[in-house]
């Protein structure tokens, strides 16, 4: 996996893919998304890669489960991960976080 400024959307993306499976039985997501910088091709070597996470509901352990996913995120991409929930999304930035948002 590239990392650093060669680390691209694409790359980001098809890795998500690659690894629905594996996402979905260790972590529980239902649905993950690229968003951000990334999302709209504006990231520069300092960019962290903002996930947007669905999560199944009732999910016991989530604090742990939600770092565990950011740790094995941020070691594959090379750089800081954050991970988002719709839920949480701040109402002003919410309409325009969904809509850039590009599913994996």
């Amino acid at each position: 996996m590239p990392s650093g400024t060669e680390l691209k959307r694409e790359d980001i993306l098809k890795y998500l893919r690659s690894r629905r499976s594996h996402l979905r039985q260790v972590y529980r997501v239902r649905r993950i998304a690229v968003i951000g910088s990334f999302a709209r091709n504006e990231h520069h070597e300092q960019s962290d890669v903002d996930l947007l996470v669905d999560i199944e509901p009732g999910t016991p352990g989530l604090f742990d489960l939600k770092r565990a996913l950011r740790a094995e995120l941020e070691t594959e991409f090379g750089r800081p991960v954050d991970l988002a929930s719709e839920r949480y999304l701040k109402p002003y930035y919410r309409e325009q976080i969904l809509r850039e948002a590009v599913y994996a």
